[in-house]
């Protein structure tokens, strides 16, 4: 079990390794790219049709400047927000935090967790102040989005 995490989480870090350096600002908004923004325009509709079906509230989806490289097996985008960012660190570099949330499908708390921090850190900036810390909420948007849940 250990080695599928571990192996999952190379992946994906690769896959996200490729915008770091563009804090603040999305690959999508970079590239200036109109499909992708509306992909997450899409994406962030459908959280908040889930939010809406288990009760949540508001999401908060379209708030956050998404960075987005890639899409799932059925289209929908794999975005992730950074906090912080790697400038101004010293030779060594900043303390670093990933966070993976919506890994399984059928776990579906782990996801509103998710956008309950990244509520928290955008209204306490100093908590990464000298640190970096990407939030993924939804990594397995495929089995999230089914009308049942599923691994």
């Amino acid at each position: 079990m250990l080695r599928v995490v571990f192996g999952m989480s190379i992946f994906i870090i690769l896959g996200y390794s490729s915008s770091f350096g563009q804090t603040g600002e999305s690959v999508n908004e970079i590239s200036g790219s109109t499909t992708a923004s509306s992909a997450m325009t899409a994406y962030c509709d459908k959280i908040d049709q889930s939010f809406k079906k288990y009760g949540w509230g508001d999401s908060g989806c379209h708030s956050y400047k998404w960075n987005h490289v890639r899409n799932s097996v059925q289209g929908d985008p794999l975005p992730w927000v950074v906090f912080g960012g790697e400038s101004g660190g010293d030779e060594r570099g900043k303390d670093s935090t990933i966070i993976f949330c919506g890994i399984h499908g059928d776990e579906i708390t782990p996801v509103k967790f998710c956008f309950d921090i990244m509520a928290h850190m955008n209204s306490h900036k100093e908590l990464y102040q000298n640190r970096m810390v990407l939030v993924a909420p939804l990594v397995n948007p495929d089995s999230f989005f089914k009308k049942r849940p599923t691994r």
